[in-house]
């Protein structure tokens, strides 16, 4: 199996712009499998998931000001002051990816 679409990854109450600057490609490529037992069959499916950059803003929604400078040392011991980690949002990711793995079993009657 294979798809081709697109993903818009935006709040419930988002307006159609912001849903519009929201949207990513997405890809889909899979495999499966069932093997039938007179009315029972059981089939197995494995996919990969792919969602791509934005397509307007190369990547990001939003661009991120840069960051002011520390403040001067105020410590006695001549350390800088502690600074925060900093971690990559959904907005600042350029590709998601994924895999799905599913088994079933079916009835037909």
């Amino acid at each position: 199996m294979g798809g081709l679409g697109k993903t818009a990854i935006a709040s419930a109450e988002a307006t159609k712009e912001e849903r519009d600057a929201a949207t990513k490609p997405h890809g889909q490529l899979g495999i499966g499998v069932e093997r039938r037992f007179e009315r029972f069959a059981l089939q197995a499916e494995l996919r990969w998931i792919t969602i791509g950059k934005d397509h307007d803003h190369g990547g990001t929604t939003k661009e991120t000001p840069p960051m002011p400078s520390p403040p001067p040392n105020t410590t006695s011991t001549g350390n800088p002051p502690p600074t925060q980690p900093t971690t990559p949002t959904m907005a600042e990711s350029t590709k998601l990816e994924g895999g799905q793995f599913t088994i079933g079993l079916s009835y037909y009657f």
